[in-house]
């Protein structure tokens, strides 16, 4: 399937972005003892739409308040293949608070060919039990308009997060999700594993996902003591792509709605 014109620029310039970030005056010298990373597996399903990926992050933080992320995932839909990049960038503003911008790009072969772009804001804030994130921005091709989300966290212990999460795309009313995130922790490295369940409202559905994330970098059990990916202290650790799981969630439901299609003309 071509990448169309719009998705190349939002690769080119989610590249630029990084390229600015390291080189710029606003930036600093990366600091090569905290870079950090994580893989993720994980599946998941809506209605009779089953997807799987793998995802990968790795954070650059810097010697001042920048930090610079890169993202990535190859998977399948409904048994097609799909795939996505992403860069982010984050601003702490204190300990406590963050502001970030994020560039995406996402494809799938699945439902005739999908395709969905996100140019976004965000902001963050943490303490060590609770945790609040927003994103708002503009997304492109499937479903055309503004998104966004409203995040919380709740971390009880070091080794246990559970969020409540809302998003909102054009033509949709919003899906609200439920988080759990544990961690095991051995020596200087950890893993997780996590589940979520979001209730789809235009369709009284649910979109559900399960699966594991390992953490690399000498700094990720100060990581996982923080919260899981983007609910952590500021400049504390790996963000999540947060548009990967809405992108997987629209495309399943136009994807279904593509295959019932299919079946009618049958």
């Amino acid at each position: 399937m071509p990448i169309s014109p719009k998705t190349r620029w939002l690769l080119l310039s989610t590249s630029l972005v990084g390229v600015a970030s390291l080189t710029g005056p606003v930036s600093a010298q990366i600091a090569e003892d905290q870079i950090q990373g994580n893989v993720s597996i994980f599946g998941g399903g809506y209605q009779d739409i089953e997807y799987k990926y793998l995802t990968g992050a790795l954070l650059l933080p810097t010697e001042g308040a920048l930090s610079l992320q890169f993202d990535g995932m190859v998977g399948q839909i409904d048994g097609d293949s799909a795939m996505g990049l992403g860069a982010q960038m984050f601003w702490e503003i204190g300990a406590d608070y963050d502001f970030g911008i994020l560039a995406d790009a996402f494809k799938t072969d699945a439902g005739g060919g999908i395709e969905q772009q996100h140019l976004a804001i965000s902001g963050g804030y943490y303490s060590d039990a609770f945790s609040l994130y927003a994103l708002i921005g503009q997304q492109y091709e499937l479903n055309e308009g503004t998104f966004g989300m409203l995040s919380a966290s709740y971390v009880p212990t070091d080794d246990l997060s559970i969020s409540l999460t809302h998003s909102f795309q054009p033509d949709s009313d919003g899906t609200t999700t439920i988080g759990i995130d544990k961690r095991f922790l051995a020596g200087n490295s950890s893993m997780s594993l996590f589940a979520n369940a979001g209730y789809v409202h235009d369709t009284d559905s649910w979109d559900t996902s399960a699966g594991v994330r390992i953490y690399f970098g000498d700094t990720r059990r100060a990581e996982v003591s923080r919260g899981s990916n983007r609910f952590r202290g500021a400049g504390g650790g790996v963000r999540g792509l947060s548009t990967t799981q809405m992108f997987l969630s629209m495309a399943s439901k136009q994807v279904k709605k593509y295959n019932d299609e299919q079946d009618m003309v049958e």
